[in-house]
């Protein structure tokens, strides 16, 4: 059986893009499953902004912020070890907004683990 001949330089850009939007997702169905077992909750819902709305932005900001810092702290290690990056720079915006939005997409069904808390 012929093994597959994979680069290691590729592999860890493969890693580093993936642990990007990985690990920056905050654990926000933590926060609302906490305010709806303790009781939390029924402060929140007089007032006149969305309780969901208010979690998303809550956690959209903290998405945000994590994806800067452990995007520049992930990728400059990455480019420092492997020496370059080893495709063009529009390549590399695609990768950046392909993996914002699968941080947003995360981030959503993130929350509707903790919305399932309902249950």
């Amino acid at each position: 059986m012929d093994a597959l001949h994979l680069d290691a330089n590729l592999l860890l850009w493969y890693i580093a893009l993936n642990e990007w939007i990985l690990i920056a997702v905050p654990d926000i169905q933590m926060d609302i499953e906490y305010e709806l077992k303790t009781g939390q909750l029924a402060y929140f819902l007089p007032r006149p902004i969305s309780y969901l709305g208010s979690k998303f932005v809550e956690g959209l900001g903290a998405l945000l912020l994590n994806m800067l810092v452990l995007g520049a702290t992930g990728f400059a290690f990455t480019y420092f070890w492997t020496g370059g990056w080893p495709y063009s720079s529009f390549d590399f915006f695609i990768f950046i907004f392909l993996g914002s939005l699968g941080g947003l997409l995360s981030l959503v069904f993130t929350m509707l683990v903790g919305v399932s808390a309902f249950l």
